[in-house]
């Protein structure tokens, strides 16, 4: 099964600026209680509480280097910390469209690369 990311939020992330791809689409998550330390992230984040088990981690890589600045602004305002939107993903095995509801966690850039971002949802 090939799954498309299409957009997030109404920001297309498959097009001229943007290449993006789900990692691990078909992982599956433990759903227990768990302890994360996340002195980073929101209180909301932090503590005890329970994994949701569709916890997704987006690779987005910006194809239009002539305007850099402006495609990584563009991404961190989409991906603002907490900001709940639909994640529209296209599955083509029974070419269809699906909305995933879901909370930016964390927007992060990859070392090295200005180009390559990762989001956690």
């Amino acid at each position: 099964m090939l799954i498309h990311v299409l957009s997030f939020n109404g920001l297309s992330l498959n097009s001229s600026n943007y290449e993006t791809m789900l990692l691990d689409p078909y992982d599956t998550p433990s759903a227990n209680i768990s302890f994360i330390e996340q002195p980073d992230d929101d209180s909301e984040d932090a503590d005890a509480y329970t994994v949701d088990t569709q916890i997704r981690l987006l690779a987005i890589r910006i194809k239009d280097s002539a305007n850099l600045y402006t495609r990584i602004g563009e991404l961190q305002t989409t991906f603002k910390r907490g900001t709940n939107s639909d994640l529209l993903v296209y599955f083509s095995d029974d070419d269809t469209n699906y909305l995933k509801p879901c909370r930016v966690v964390k927007l992060f850039q990859d070392p090295g690369f200005k180009d390559n971002w990762f989001v956690r949802l």
